[in-house]
């Protein structure tokens, strides 16, 4: 008995471990709300959009969402873009590799959805990811080509 369950057991491990190594989808943004005077906006709900422009900084909204976050006593707060709310476009469906894509960033400090834009910037690779784009180019005895 115990013969016959052994392989449906691994089966199984196997299929949950899958499952659980799926890169995430997302990255994480922080920032720091201030008022117009530059002091810190401490300990409050507030509500930040993200949107991922394509080509330009002002450029066709290729995915937008929004975030209730609130802010610790210097004003920080940290979301994971890709897990918002009421998105707009699938962030799974973003081509990364055609064209610059710009990160744009609103907020409204009441906390509700009248959004005031607080500027956009150009989202870069990071050293891991410029590895990664010719880790699949080499050759000979490393033993780590794939063929398929």
């Amino acid at each position: 008995m115990t013969s016959k369950l052994l392989p449906l057991i691994i089966i199984s491990l196997l299929n949950i471990s899958y499952a659980f190594s799926q890169v995430p989808p997302g990255f994480q943004y922080q920032g720091t709300a201030r008022g117009l005077d530059g002091t810190p906006i401490s300990n409050q709900s507030i509500s930040i959009q993200i949107s991922i422009n394509q080509d330009a900084a002002d450029g066709t909204s290729v995915y937008r969402e929004s975030h209730a976050v609130t802010t610790s006593d210097l004003g920080h707060f940290s979301l994971t873009v890709g897990d918002g709310l009421d998105p707009i476009g699938t962030f799974e469906d973003i081509s990364w590799g055609t064209g610059n894509y710009y990160l744009a960033v609103a907020l409204d400090l009441s906390g509700g959805s009248d959004f005031e834009n607080i500027g956009s910037n150009r989202l870069l690779s990071v050293p891991y990811a410029m590895y990664a784009a010719s880790s699949g180019t080499a050759t000979g005895s490393t033993g780590h080509e794939w063929n398929g």
